[in-house]
């Protein structure tokens, strides 16, 4: 399973293709494993050099003729035998799944086979249950043996297309829930609106995907997404975070995730600065979004928080800049609890 899902979210242009550079090439100078990239965003992968030089993989998809069958093929780290092809046949990551079960005392093997078992297995000679392990068998053709991270461009892009394939099939008469508000013909071309049913399923496909990529048999993945503003259902309050299909998804999507990041572009008296943040964060800069909060979250225990600074200034002569700032996330993931203090004794009573 991947160590991290991770997510970065930013406006348009914001800088996070570029960041993902630095996260890959710092990943292949530490461990000299490579990176994938699934795009649907339409733009290109920024660092050349890291492409040409076979470091990092990626497969453009944003006109793929079956998007829902895309998404779960990729999340399953599918690649593509022509990845200039966003139809292209794919070479599955996974060959098989197996459930085993074997007793940690006697060592008696209870089950092992590519179906569940009926019930819980307990060991009749130990009496005791016993964990359920899911072992999955590497297809060495797909390659994904060497690859350290995989980066998906990006969580909102994935959700339109979604939505437009929805589009697509309620105006050539198939029915997507309720009936949509808009559907006319333009010459020879169909044409849709979306109904209700379509936005929830441009959610919730993308919350199933993001669950799918814990599987992965890497160490990190990351995700990407536009920045949106929607609202806080509990606080009744609009606050800014990644976009999806509708806005109902905009403060639970970060909940889906490990750590958060939120990389914005915040004028200087020298011009300009890109920080990504780590937390929580109001931008005062602008009057006019000042009061809406930016969701954050770097999932770095809060005892451990001593010293993090709110948030980090990009440096582009830095070319592993995100690599080193995971270091750090982790390290401090990984900083004991400090202990506490040793209790004064109390004066016995006479």
């Amino acid at each position: 399973m991947a160590k991290h899902v991770s997510l970065i979210y930013s406006p348009t242009g914001g800088g996070k293709t570029a960041l993902f550079g630095t996260f890959a090439r710092g990943l292949y100078e530490a461990h000299g494993k490579k990176s994938r990239v699934y795009t649907a965003d339409g733009g290109a992968w920024l660092d050349k050099d890291l492409v040409e030089a076979g470091i990092v993989q990626v497969w453009y998809m944003s006109r793929s003729a079956y998007p829902f069958e895309r998404l779960r093929e990729i999340c399953d780290g599918a690649w593509p035998t022509d990845a200039n092809d966003p139809d292209s046949p794919v070479i599955p990551a996974i060959l098989a799944v197996r459930y085993v079960a074997k007793c940690p005392g006697c060592g008696k093997m209870l089950h092992d086979s590519e179906k569940l078992p009926a019930a819980p297995p307990a060991c009749p000679d130990c009496k005791r249950p016993v964990a359920l392990k899911m072992v999955r068998k590497i297809n060495e053709a797909n390659g994904i043996q060497h690859i350290g991270a995989i980066f998906y461009e990006g969580l909102t892009a994935f959700s339109d297309m979604l939505m437009d394939n929805m589009s697509d099939r309620s105006a050539r008469g198939e029915r997507m829930g309720e009936e949509t508000a808009v559907k006319f013909v333009d010459g020879s071309e169909l044409v849709a609106g979306s109904s209700r049913s379509s936005y929830g399923i441009a959610q919730r496909r993308p919350k199933a995907a993001v669950e799918q990529t814990r599987l992965l048999p890497v160490d990190y993945v990351w995700w990407s997404a536009r920045l949106n503003r929607g609202a806080d259902d509990e606080r009744r309050v609009p606050v800014f975070g990644p976009k999806l299909a509708g806005n109902a998804a905009t403060d639970e999507a970060p909940a889906w995730f490990g750590p958060t990041l939120a990389l914005v572009v915040v004028p200087t008296p020298k011009g300009s600065e890109r920080r990504l943040y780590l937390r929580n964060f109001f931008q005062s800069w602008n009057k006019s979004v000042a009061d809406v909060e930016n969701l954050a979250n770097a999932r770095i225990p809060p005892h451990r928080l001593d010293g993090v600074p709110e948030y980090i200034i990009c440096d582009q002569k830095n070319p592993k800049m995100l690599w080193d700032v995971m270091q750090m996330i982790e390290e401090r993931q990984a900083t004991p609890a400090p202990k506490p203090p040793a209790s004064t004794p109390q004066p016995k009573a006479n």
